[in-house]
């Protein structure tokens, strides 16, 4: 909307899913497309095809070695087939480097609440789906939760395991439970076996591992007033988590009537996918039967978490005039 006084991006998704609170998170993910869009400059882009270039000539020759066309047709189809491997490198390169980045910067931004969000959608899905045209070129699930479990172990951060000093028993045990199943989930490897099983992806995929490191650093840089930091994040949760278990939104800190402050949308985010964790295996008594009150359980949640968005938001611009 750049007519706009103040330009802004409009980001939308699923009717279906406007009170899903996992989806919230992945706004820090679609702004991290228009941060690591920057990224990708003609220079950078130019480079790789110069890279690959070379390699992508060989794996033609290796193709048509034993092809007894005519030399003339021959020649004709290994020009044709070089410009159709760069051109599909080129793309499987660009939209996994896209993909990957976009959840870096919102795991910067958001903290554990990105890989728990990015989890959920991941399960409903195949983890090993090879990037190709059906799929728009999209990297593997598993490979891009490994890449944003990095980003959650950076031993800077402190984000896992989750403190006893500050939560209850209960949610350091679970939380720090689904942190270790996602560590099984991205140990397994056969995402890059079936990346390395294909000479194109092989190509672009070693490409992109080698960017990831210096975005990585470009990004850290970019958003170091923005970067979500665990002492700030985890000292605050616990008051909007309980604010939860209350049936109260969790917009604010308010320890006593003299001292309140907005909460921030990844505070209450992170708050409310903690408390989700606390009870989500419970969909199904011992029994097996579904659990109904688990799921009005959930909707006053999803309701609580909109609200404190909203509030908290009012709020912050209220103060602010």
């Amino acid at each position: 909307m750049e007519n706009f006084k103040y330009p802004f991006h409009i980001i939308s998704f699923p009717s279906l899913e406007r009170k899903n609170i996992l989806l919230h998170c992945l706004v820090g993910h679609e702004l991290g497309h228009l941060i690591s869009r920057q990224y990708f400059t003609k220079t950078l882009v130019d480079h790789y095809v110069l890279t690959i270039r070379d390699e992508i000539h060989k794996t033609v020759e290796k193709t048509f070695q034993k092809t007894e066309e005519p030399e003339l047709f021959l020649e004709y189809k290994k020009q044709i087939t070089r410009h159709q491997y760069i051109e599909k490198a080129t793309v499987a390169w660009r939209r996994g480097l896209e993909e990957i980045l976009s959840d870096i910067v919102g795991t910067l931004l958001f903290g554990p609440a990105m890989i728990f969000s990015a989890l959920e959608i991941a399960i409903q899905d195949n983890l090993d789906n090879l990037p190709s045209t059906i799929n728009n070129f999209y990297p593997p699930w598993r490979l891009r939760l490994r890449e944003i479990l990095k980003v959650i172990q950076d031993p800077s951060q402190k984000f896992i395991p989750l403190p006893n000093s500050i939560f209850s028993e209960r949610i350091v045990e679970c939380v720090n439970n689904q942190f270790e199943i996602i560590k099984k989930i991205v140990e397994v490897e056969d995402d890059k076996k079936r990346i390395e099983d294909n000479p194109i992806l092989k190509i672009a995929y070693r490409e992109i591992y080698s960017h990831i490191s210096d975005a990585k650093d470009i990004f850290h840089d970019q958003l170091k007033d923005s970067i979500v930091k665990s002492h700030d994040l985890y000292t605050k949760l616990p008051h909007l988590i309980k604010r939860i278990d209350l049936g109260i939104p969790p917009n604010a800190h308010e320890e006593n009537i003299d001292e309140r402050e907005p909460a921030t949308l990844i505070e209450i985010i992170n708050a409310v996918w903690f408390h989700k964790i606390t009870w989500e295996d419970r969909v199904f008594d011992e029994k097996g039967v579904f659990n109904e009150d688990i799921i009005m359980k959930r909707d006053r949640m999803n309701r609580l978490t909109l609200k404190a968005i909203e509030y908290a938001d009012i709020e912050d611009d209220y103060r602010k005039k």
